[in-house]
């Protein structure tokens, strides 16, 4: 989906603010790259509006801060280029495709709460998030087969909510999955959409998107971009949580030896073939049925869901 079919209505225009330049903020070389990075003192000036709290990450592109909306009066998650990539239009096109996938909301997504990536200096801001990430629950051993199941599911709802909108997510895993909530019953939320790219493109030769190691075969051999990808990378996220082992070293194997169906729709998942992973719809009304106590819907729904389709 082009992202000017996508574009907020007026009278559903998010918070923004329009910041005509980058404020003076202190840099420092990025530790990877050696290029420089935002580096103010906490309480500095990210964007007129926008106060640093804390750096989060360092991407290729771009920069996530924990800061503090002067407008909403609360902490936000604030995504902005990074200094040398100002100018490239591949910056800004990342931060509108994250804005255009999260604007209409879906439970297990993040929630927008400001659309800046048309402004001079580009961005977005959404709800900053607080939980257990699912790698580090893997690093507590084996998780139940129903509980694996419904957080399965629920995830995968949120993907297919971007794939109707002709969007991949293209880095699914652990360390990009929070559960918000209590324990291993609490509510997973998808974060991280700066890899997503509409379905259908195609990849440049020799720079695949995701995470290598992670991504699907065919994504890792720059084959035009699929919702199939995203099913494998569900199906690396399960095979941590079934073994409590790492993927890709010994999770895959691990469920090939694992008495437990919901090992059998994993391996699915995790299949070469990106056409033998099944349809979205067969593995959520799959993961859904082998939830348990743990159903995240009612039985009659699966119904609904496959005689409204999905996508392949």
């Amino acid at each position: 989906m082009s992202t000017a079919t996508a574009r907020r209505p007026a009278d559903r225009a998010l918070p923004s603010t329009t910041p005509s330049t980058t404020p003076s903020t202190p840099v420092v070389a990025d530790d990877l790259d050696g290029l420089p990075v935002r580096d103010p003192e906490p309480g500095g000036e990210l964007l007129p509006g926008y106060t640093a709290l804390d750096r989060l990450g360092v991407g290729q592109r771009c920069e996530t801060w924990l800061a503090w909306s002067a407008e909403l009066w609360h902490p936000v998650v604030l995504k902005l280029p990074r200094l040398h990539q100002l100018d490239h239009p591949r910056a800004r096109a990342s931060l509108r495709r994250e804005a255009v996938a999260l604007f209409d909301g879906h439970p297990v997504l993040p929630r927008l709460v400001a659309d800046g990536a048309d402004e001079p200096v580009p961005y977005v801001a959404v709800e900053l998030l607080s939980g257990e990430c699912l790698a580090d629950l893997v690093e507590d051993g084996p998780r139940p087969g129903h509980e694996v199941a419904s957080l399965g599911a629920q995830l995968l709802a949120g993907l297919r909510h971007l794939h109707r909108r002709g969007l991949a997510h293209l880095d699914v895993k652990t360390e990009n999955v929070l559960l918000v909530g209590s324990g291993g019953t609490g509510v997973p939320r998808l974060v991280d959409l700066g890899s997503a790219r509409s379905i259908g493109r195609e990849q440049p030769p020799g720079k695949p998107v995701g995470t290598l190691g992670y991504a699907a075969p065919e994504m890792e051999a720059c084959a035009p971009l699929s919702a199939a990808m995203d099913l494998y990378g569900l199906g690396t996220v399960l095979a941590e949580l079934l073994t409590g082992l790492p993927f890709p070293d010994g999770a895959g194997a691990a469920v090939a030896g694992l008495d437990d169906p919901v090992a059998a729709v994993v391996l699915r998942l995790l299949d070469d073939d990106p056409g033998e992973r099944g349809r979205s719809d067969e593995v959520l009304v799959a993961l859904a049925a082998l939830a348990g106590d743990l159903r995240p819907w009612p039985e009659w729904a699966d119904d609904l869901l496959v005689r409204a389709g999905a996508p392949a």
